[in-house]
């Protein structure tokens, strides 16, 4: 099979069916990843969390490795402006520190981890 890319809005269903006969060990990844998939997406659904369009701008380039300086200068807003951003992202996913933005972004489907399939 050809190598395929899957990102967090694929349709799971779809992905697991792709790989049905799959060694177990991709079985049970993919029943993992599913599995994660779904747990997120409905915690997401049930919390009703809001990130605004600047804020998903923020956490992208943070992802990107970004500084706060490289930030305000993409964005034309003042370096207080994209802590106070940052601040209230933090807030809203109830973390404490970016490795915790980074990582609940995934988690929501703000971020998209893109994977190569082999």
């Amino acid at each position: 099979m050809a190598d395929q890319v899957y990102s967090a809005m694929d349709d799971p269903i779809k992905i697991l069916h792709d790989h049905v006969g799959s060694s177990s060990s991709e079985s049970a990844f993919f029943v993992h990843v599913i599995t994660h998939f779904l747990v997120a997406r409905l915690y997401s659904m049930t919390h009703q969390i809001r990130i605004t369009p600047r804020e998903n701008q923020i956490i992208q380039l943070i992802a990107h490795e970004y500084t706060r300086s490289d930030i305000s200068q993409e964005l034309y807003i003042s370096e207080n402006t994209v802590a106070t951003h940052r601040k209230n992202i933090l807030a809203k996913l109830k973390v404490k520190n970016t490795a915790g933005m980074i990582r609940r972004s995934f988690e929501l489907g703000i971020l998209e981890l893109q994977v190569a399939v082999h």
